[in-house]
């Protein structure tokens, strides 16, 4: 439908340029949007196929995926994926090119391994220390003193953590829908790897469960 009124507004010379857009929700639109959320969301699937396999699994998206998402999956393969191709040199009739590894390469941001050793797939971990932590200094500059009494602090709540541990008291774990969507995708996973799920079904199953997480 965007499209549509795109072509329209061009053939009349139009290049509308909107920060917002007013839809009253009609079932086509929601749809629309949700294959749309879909079909991005078996872009970031990618990064739970083994490492071996993600440019394969690149080749099927570029084959599967909608016109409308070539430039996105162009970007993300320049990258992210398979890099880009530079122009060396200024000879016409001698046209040499250059390739060029991706910015960000798969074994950076490839959690595969990390999903089937039930590790953390993100900082989040970190993000929630972090912003734990700055509540209990309760300022953004603190005095040296003020932040070494802090540390202080943090440090008898671990140590104090740490003899938990050590009488075997269990921490609270994840639970609800993380938890579930957590087992579902390393399942996902294993089935994959045991050659049970093509890759296509399997980016196509991952992005539903990324979905219902944000749901």
């Amino acid at each position: 439908m965007f499209q549509i009124i795109m072509d329209e507004c061009a053939e009349r010379n139009l290049y509308p340029d909107p920060k917002c857009l007013h839809l009253d929700f009609e079932s086509a639109v929601i749809e629309a949007a949700k294959e749309f959320r879909k079909q991005c969301g078996m872009i970031g699937a990618l990064a739970l196929l083994p490492l071996h396999l993600v440019e394969d699994g690149m080749k099927y998206l570029k084959n599967s995926l909608p016109e409308n998402l070539m430039d996105l999956l162009v970007y993300f393969d320049s990258y992210y994926v398979n890099g880009n191709y530079r122009r060396i040199g200024n000879d016409e009739n001698n046209m040499r090119f250059r390739k060029l590894p991706p910015m960000f390469p798969p074994a950076v941001w490839n959690v595969n391994k990390t999903t089937l050793n039930d590790c953390h797939r993100t900082n989040n971990i970190v993000e929630r220390w972090n912003n734990r932590f700055s509540k209990l200094v309760g300022q953004k500059h603190p005095t040296i003193w003020k932040l070494i009494r802090k540390i202080k602090n943090e440090i008898d709540v671990d140590r104090a953590q740490l003899a938990l541990d050590a009488l075997g008291e269990l921490r609270r774990t994840k639970r609800g829908q993380n938890q579930t969507i957590n087992i579902r995708l390393k399942e996902l996973v294993i089935r994959q790897s045991e050659d049970k799920l093509s890759i296509g079904d399997f980016l196509t199953a991952v992005s539903n469960n990324i979905r219902k997480r944000t749901e």
